[in-house]
């Protein structure tokens, strides 16, 4: 039927015949104006709909609440949320599956402490198709709804026997974000990075990322960095983009090593999520201070390979000063990589070292002559290999346009 036929005259008769005698008669009339949707929800419509959840037959509640959903945000008003909230408790688990899936259609505007109350209680539901559609209720009206009640429910449903029920509360726990970062939360998402569900774990890391800096403590990061080693390509992706989440200030060197290694996966998205990761912790001058050679051998190839890095926003002074600070020639070659990508210009005059980028300049102060001379060497081979490969490139064009 279809919107075409959302007549005045139509909806008049369909809403009478809610009150015929005829089951069949009121389950057709209440998927009639299911199909009308938004344009059906007037005024006497909607109350008897209401009326129409008291009906005998538990299939026309059931289909009732399926029409209250479909009709969204206009149908939600305080007297239909609060007929929703008592079909929770209806006999029928079906009933109150459809009951959940009409509050989530409507919304925010359904968050009441009742509604969020019951859609607590619901998680607990023996029916496993009620505890599912209550958490996705609770995703859907989630920013007005995080309490602790909810999210003391929404851990024991980490726990459910079911992995749907699980990934639902994860997705619920995603949608709160840093709101769900309590101890209770953090806790219980690294026990569930254990789970033997792959599809759980990787969601589990994605709670995490939504959560960011509120949820980086010692204990996640060391879990995250477990998970990057995952057998499963959509796990360590998700715990790259978790560690990079964390933001720099809980920047470890473990962290940062784990994020290397994994710019040699073998599967491209992980290592594009981990490249994604390390622009954001290796602003961390603390963990990128202890890197060791072979992690930079690493990091450096890892830059070279992964074409999207977004070298720029390495700040070039930073990277000079770890060299200096650390005298591990293994920065070298990252430090005049990134220095010409960004176009930035060295000079030394005498014991200071000029950094000069776009319109601004800064200096470096440095005693050591063998410092100095390795970093002017490093940038002459850097140089030397830019030029080389180009000249190789536009070789390689002439011969293929020839």
């Amino acid at each position: 039927m279809g919107q075409r036929a959302s007549t005045t005259v139509v909806i008049s008769a369909l809403t009478n015949a809610l009150r015929n005698d005829d089951l069949d008669v009121r389950k057709y009339a209440c998927a009639a104006l299911r199909a009308i949707g938004e344009k059906a929800a007037t005024n006497e419509v909607i109350s008897t709909l209401i009326n129409t959840l008291q009906d005998e037959d538990c299939s026309v509640r059931q289909t009732v609440c399926k029409t209250l959903g479909a009709m969204g945000e206009k149908a939600a008003t305080n007297e239909v949320i609060s007929a929703l909230f008592n079909t929770l408790q209806d006999a029928d688990s079906y009933v109150r599956q459809s009951a959940c899936d009409a509050l989530r259609a409507m919304g925010e505007k359904t968050a009441t402490n009742e509604v969020i109350s019951s859609l607590i209680n619901a998680l607990q539901d023996e029916h496993l198709n009620v505890r599912r559609a209550a958490c996705k209720a609770r995703r859907a009206i989630s920013q007005k709804a995080a309490t602790n009640e909810v999210t003391s429910s929404l851990i024991i449903t980490l726990r459910d026997e079911d992995p749907v029920a699980r990934k639902s509360a994860f997705a619920a726990l995603k949608t709160m974000g840093e709101k769900a970062a309590t101890i209770e939360v953090i806790s219980s998402l690294i026990t569930t990075l254990r789970d033997e569900d792959s599809d759980v774990r990787k969601y589990a890391c994605a709670a995490l990322e939504t959560m960011g800096e509120a949820a980086a403590t010692n204990e996640m990061i060391s879990a995250l960095i477990i998970a990057v080693r995952d057998e499963h390509f959509g796990v360590r992706l998700a715990a790259c983009a978790a560690l990079g989440a964390t933001g720099e200030k809980a920047a470890t060197n473990e962290m940062v090593s784990a994020l290397i290694n994994a710019l040699q996966d073998k599967y491209i998205g992980v290592r594009k999520s981990a490249g994604k990761a390390l622009e954001r912790v290796m602003c961390s001058y603390p963990a990128m201070k202890e890197l060791v050679p072979q992690t930079l051998q690493k990091l450096y190839s890892g830059i070279r390979e992964f074409f999207n890095f977004e070298v720029s926003i390495l700040p070039s002074n930073q990277l000079i000063k770890l060299y200096l600070e650390t005298k591990n020639d293994a920065w070298l070659p990252i430090v005049t990589y990134t220095a010409l990508l960004q176009g930035v210009a060295v000079t030394i005059i005498e014991d200071k070292i000029m950094i000069y980028h776009m319109s601004e300049v800064s200096e470096l102060n440095v005693s050591s002559r063998e410092l100095k001379e390795n970093l002017v060497n490093s940038f002459k081979n850097q140089q030397k290999e830019f030029l080389e490969n180009f000249i190789a490139l536009r070789e390689t064009g002439i011969k293929t346009l020839e």
